[in-house]
């Protein structure tokens, strides 16, 4: 058995899925976001605004990680190619993250960094790794249930940070983060 893929997968083409699956099971969530975002002002928003940008810094240092390990699982130099570039992105977002955060809480979360990393793979253990089955499924966990979130709270959050939106806005974070 063969499948064929008639259309290529592209930020457009997950944008349209998240989109049709707000509108038949979510329509009260917008698909435009309604009201520009707003700095963290008080210390509780400073704080919660350092955890979430530090799981998603860790979140993203997993991916690396992960990716890391898949290279050398696969023998196929297109995927190693497309990986190091998941590898890149992901990379250069937790290091955004990591720099926006101190920048407005004063606070390195490297170690909470570190730890939301260690959460994850306490959770995942070797599935993504152990044989290209595991790999493919923890790519799908990834792109059908991490991915929305991220752009459901794209969608409905309040509390954001201008110079991630612009960084996101020339970059490949634009596709989830902000």
């Amino acid at each position: 058995m063969a499948a064929t893929l008639t259309r290529s997968w592209s930020v457009e083409f997950e944008k349209e899925n998240l989109e049709k699956l707000f509108s038949q099971h979510a329509p009260h969530v917008p698909l435009t976001r309604e009201h520009p975002s707003r700095p963290p002002i008080t210390e509780e928003e400073k704080e919660h605004f350092y955890q979430y940008w530090a799981a998603t810094g860790g979140h993203d240092l997993s991916i690396v990680q992960a990716a890391s390990k898949a290279i050398l699982l696969i023998p196929d130099p297109d995927l190693h190619l497309i990986l190091s570039r998941q590898i890149g992105d992901d990379g250069a977002h937790a290091i955004a993250f990591r720099e926006r955060v101190i920048a407005l809480t004063g606070r390195d979360p490297i170690d909470d960094i570190r730890k939301e990393a260690e959460r994850h793979w306490e959770f995942l253990e070797d599935v993504p790794y152990r044989n290209w089955l595991g790999f493919i499924a923890w790519e799908l966990h990834y792109e059908h249930h991490i991915l929305p979130q991220v752009w459901f709270n794209k969608l409905t959050s309040t509390i954001g940070d201008a110079v991630l939106a612009q960084q996101s806005s020339e970059e490949a974070i634009a596709k989830y983060y902000l």
